[in-house]
């Protein structure tokens, strides 16, 4: 036997997925086609080869088939959108689901009804094994018997509560196992009646011993009634009905259970039930006869209470229930949680007394937000109650029944595991897989490429026409000058602290095991677990851990050979991250906190750099910096929540903040100016400024000298007073750098650095072997070229650096890095006494042209790493103005700042978004000036976008236009647009295009935590401001 994914009868699973309903038929139709030809090829070769070669997409069909022509017809009438015995398709596309498992109570239950389980299910056969020794030794009662069926169905024990009752309990614990084996776990249970003591017990709140106790207890006590006296009756109407119905019987009964709006129960006396049913039954109401003949949920179980403690106390194992590992909802205190201040005993009495508020039980678990229900039972009771409550509620939510009476073996269970298959994006298909003895086999030949939701995308000459369903391109803010802001750092006096969580440490230098130890010796003391590993592969890794903290040794001096090793290194630590729930790169000494604080270039590089890593692989790491002497305080550091920077100084943890800084106008001494990196585009375009400032003597270095196409560039500048040489300096050649310095006559008033040797690197080997040269110039060269100048005893000197050394960014590790290498070096030098600022640029507007080389820069720096910030984590930067840039750069007081523009509006929602919304000072979120005349900004009350009116099909037309879809149909209303492929550039497009209509939108935020179609419509036909 070969790889095969089985499913609980046997058959084979074939799941079919797309991204679309259209997609997900014409995927079928190409296997079945695919099948017709090659008649030899079974479905266990097919679902292997599903398997190993594409994900199951979202919207998805789940086949059972033994043999190749059951598939074949299958796949047929997928294709053809028609129903099929063998297939089981998802009312929606799949999502994340929250599973409540219900356990039912008394009612439904048969001799027989474990048979196909025990015949089916190793792990429900536990169960039972488990529970009969435990019954027999401890009560005298057997329940194998009656799950088999080997009893008279119409003789005592059949009906004999201190057998039925254990049996249902064991009945539902093992088929709850039989879900755990087949890779369904449940978030929650709920449970009905006698059902909540199973639901205890599997919420982890009591052991197995004690829940057959207790239900053997609760089981005899109430056998003391009469089976003759006492009857129950299900009636399909509200309370209010029933309680009418009540009210006109002279018998005594009472109002027991209420399953949803329209279900309930009653019990009472035989006379006054059978009345009440036939009394329904007249005004045409549903009413029958339930197979319970003792008072339960009623006044007269107040007469078992003491003797029901007294039985409970003397022999449970515990005296309160343990915290539920899971939410365990009750009908017994109408929704509430099980409580943990109550004696067992005691709760057991208000179970079996109190009326059972199933209906509220799971309203409470609607708001705890499941949405998938399993019936843990052999024949489903409460199915119906499930969905009249969320349908009542208007939450969506799927009811699956375990199986049914009529079910052939475990035939039922295998279309309940289909039916949550195909509904929880979640589901671990790998379960299902019975490995081959030997290597897994290779993907069947010429096997059908994944269908692709295909659209003709033309480019026309002329003006392009605009779809229907595209909204106008938003003009750009008016007069939204860029900012200069400086980097601050707060203590944390007061914060907001996470729940502990299992840690594990990660060291891929191998040079931190000092570190490691400090911090895991403080996982007593926070409640958290914490593990030390130095490499991911480590046999005894834990995959499971919630937060990951990648551990940097301390590193002074020269950074680059050490950053390019850690870098070369990421598959060390990188898959670490990537299955975090939460990442942090923990550095020391790497963030200037304090005045005397002294960056190191390592750490302070290796911290961004790792960040954009992450990103290239769609992960997030967060920063830790330690002081150099200790590492108290850095678990619970790691635990603070909405930060994503962070520097412990001393024991206090500081938090990053971005402020506006002060404004100045000194421009300092131009007389002597040397720029490096001169004629490139950032270079010139600091010339011209500086020259329109009055500078009179401008030397632009670069590496060849000047050439005839700079001419045109070069002689407005040459035209007013001042002096411009061009001089070719090679910064990575020291001689060069010494021979350029011993040439200058006079001291240097101003040096501005320019030079940057762009490298993108979207993997850690790119980057590794591309930092030496970027930083060669960058940082080193820099250096050597200000301690070989001659500089004015007030001399100014200003680098170049740039955002992504803040915000990073996929593909900008190196760019980050170097960047951020550059900004300590500034620090360096200040320490020295070189009055040296680092401006951190934003995105210039373009594209200009390099004057030395012909070629157009802009799609090599600035363009490229502004569309990679624009789609990161810092979505909301925008082209500045390079005039007004320079404005507020080069009169920058001392220290380090940031010059940007931005949406600051959105930007503030992305750091939202990423749980760290104290990061931009609110000041700098405002409203947007007016134009450059004047203008005021535009109504708000303006006209909606051209041609959507304010409709749920014009919301759903915007949307789609946003997205690029030609159509509506790929949208489905439930879920996530991020889920659909919406991106961080496309939300702030729904956003701006909601706001023009105008109608109510969601934030930027809102949309990029998950908002679906049909939350954007809604909100949007709201009405709400």
């Amino acid at each position: 036997m070969g790889e095969a994914y089985r499913l609980p009868d046997g058959s084979v699973a074939v799941p079919v997925g797309a991204g679309s309903e259209a997609a997900l038929r014409a995927e079928a139709r190409a296997i079945a086609c695919y099948l017709r030809d090659r008649p030899s090829v079974s479905p266990v070769d097919v679902a292997a080869t599903l398997a190993r070669t594409r994900p199951v997409r979202p919207w998805r069909v789940l086949v059972s088939a033994t043999t190749s022509a059951e598939l074949v017809s299958a796949l047929d009438a997928v294709a053809d959108g028609v129903p099929h015995e063998r297939v089981v398709t998802g009312a929606r596309a799949a999502g994340p689901r929250r599973i409540g498992l219900v356990c039912p109570g008394q009612g439904a239950q048969w001799p027989g009804m474990g048979r196909a389980f025990l015949a089916g299910s190793a792990a429900y056969r536990q169960v039972v094994d488990e529970c009969e020794e435990i019954l027999r030794r401890e009560h005298g009662v057997s329940v194998r018997g009656y799950l088999l069926g080997d009893v008279d169905p119409d003789g005592p024990e059949a009906g004999d509560v201190v057998t039925v009752q254990p049996a249902l309990l064991t009945q539902m614990v093992g088929v709850a196992a039989t879900w755990r084996s087949l890779g369904v776990a449940p978030d929650a249970v709920l449970g009905h009646s006698q059902g909540e003591i199973a639901a205890a017990h599997l919420a982890g709140a009591i052991t197995l011993e004690d829940a057959l106790r207790a239900v053997v207890v609760r089981a005899r006590l109430a056998s003391v009634f009469g089976r003759d006296e006492h009857r129950m009756a299900f009636l399909a109407t509200s309370p209010s009905r029933c309680a009418a119905l009540l009210a006109r019987t002279d018998a005594w009964a009472e109002l027991t259970v209420v399953n949803s709006p329209q279900a309930v129960c009653v019990s009472g006396d035989r006379a006054a039930v059978a009345g009440l049913v036939a009394g329904a039954a007249a005004d045409g109401t549903f009413a029958r006869e339930i197979a319970v003949t003792y008072p339960a949920h009623t006044s007269r179980m107040h007469a078992l209470r003491d003797d029901l403690i007294a039985g409970l106390q003397a022999g449970c194992t515990a005296a309160r229930f343990e915290k539920p590992v899971i939410d365990c909802f009750t009908s017994a205190l109408a929704g509430d949680p099980l409580p943990v201040d109550i004696e067992p005993g005691r709760y057991w009495f208000l179970n079996l007394r109190n009326v059972v508020r199933f209906d509220r039980a799971v309203g409470a678990a609607l708001d705890a937000g499941v949405d998938l229900f399993v019936e843990a039972s052999a024949h489903p009771t409460l199915a119906g109650p499930i969905a009249d409550n969320a349908a009542a509620a208007g939450v969506p939510a799927d009811v699956v029944a375990t199986s049914s009476r009529t079910a052939d073996g475990m035939s039922g269970v295998t279309r309940a595991l289909a039916e949550i298959a195909v509904a929880d994006s979640g589901f671990d298909w790998g379960l299902l897989r019975t490995p081959p003895p030997g290597p897994p086999p290779l993907p069947l030949e010429d096997f059908p490429h994944t269908v692709l939701d295909e659209r003709p995308m033309w480019a026309v000459r002329g003006p392009a026409p605009v779809p229907a369903a595209a909204p106008p391109a938003p003009a750009p803010a008016p007069g939204d000058r860029p900012r200069r802001l400086v980097e601050t750092w707060v203590p944390l006096r007061r914060r907001t602290m996470t729940t502990p969580t299992r840690v594990t440490l990660v060291d891929p230098t191998g040079r931190c095991a000092d570190l490691a130890s400090a911090i895991a010796a403080q996982g007593p003391r926070h409640g958290s677990e914490v593990r030390v590993h130095d490499r991911l592969g480590d046999p005894g890794c834990d995959p499971t851990a919630d937060t990951v903290l990648v551990l940097l040794p301390a590193v002074t001096g020269e950074a680059t050979d050490e950053l390019a090793g850690f870098l070369a290194a990421a598959d060390r630590w990188l898959p670490a991250v990537r299955a975090a729930t939460r990442a942090w790169i923990v550095t020391t000494g790497g963030e200037r906190v304090r005045d005397d604080d002294a960056p190191e270039p390592f750490a302070a590089a290796a911290a961004v750099a790792a960040r954009c890593t992450a990103a290239d692989h769609g992960a997030r790491l967060a920063h830790l910096d330690l002081d150099g002497g200790t590492a108290d305080g850095a678990l619970a550091a790691v635990h603070t929540a909405g930060e994503a920077e962070l520097a412990l100084r001393d024991g206090v943890p500081h938090a990053k903040r971005l402020a506006r800084a002060d404004e100045t106008t000194d421009d300092g001494d131009l007389g002597e100016v040397v720029v490096t990196g001169g004629t490139g585009r950032l270079g010139l375009a600091c010339a011209a400024e500086l020259v329109r400032r009055g500078a009179r003597h401008v030397t632009l270095l670069n590496r060849s000298g000047e050439h005839p196409v700079l001419r045109p560039v070069l002689e407005p500048m040459r035209r007013s007073a001042a002096t411009v040489d061009v001089v070719a300096c090679d910064l990575t050649d020291p001689d060069a750098v010494d021979a350029f310095a011993r040439a200058r006559e006079r001291p240097v008033t101003l040096l501005l650095h320019a030079a940057v040797d762009y490298v993108h690197a979207a993997d850690p080997a790119t980057a590794a072997a591309g930092l030496a040269r970027a930083a060669a110039a960058k940082v080193t060269g820099f250096e050597h070229l200000v301690h070989a100048l001659p500089l004015d005893p007030h001399a100014r000197v200003v680098c170049c650096s740039s955002v992504a050394a803040t915000f990073g960014g996929p593909g900008l590790s190196v760019y980050a890095a170097t960047n951020r290498m550059l900004d300590t070096a500034a620090d360096r030098l200040r320490r020295i006494g070189i009055d040296t600022r680092s401006v951190q640029w934003g995105v210039w507007r373009g594209p200009e042209t390099d004057a030395a080389t012909g070629s157009d820069t802009d799609t090599d720096t600035d363009t490229d790493h502004g569309r990679i910030l624009a789609g990161s984590d810092a979505a909301g930067i925008t082209p500045m103005d390079a005039g007004a840039a320079l404005d507020a750069g080069l009169t920058a007081s001392p220290g380090n700042s940031l010059v940007l523009s931005a949406d600051w509006t959105v930007l503030r929602s992305v750091t939202e978004v990423l749980g760290t919304p104290e990061l931009l000072d609110p000041a700098l979120v405002v409203a947007p000036a007016a134009g450059p005349a004047g203008d005021p900004a535009p109504d708000p009350a303006g006209d909606p976008a051209p041609g959507h009116a304010v409709t749920p099909d014009g919301i759903r037309a915007v949307v789609a236009g946003v997205m690029g879809l030609a159509g509506t149909d790929a949208l489905d209303p439930d879920t996530s647009l991020v889920a659909l492929g919406l991106d961080s550039l496309q939300a702030l497009e729904l956003h701006k295009a909601m706001a023009r209509m105008p109608v109510p939108g969601l934030s930027v935020a809102d949309i990029l935590r998950g908002a679906s179609l049909g939350d954007v419509v809604a909100r949007a036909t709201s009405g709400a401001p």
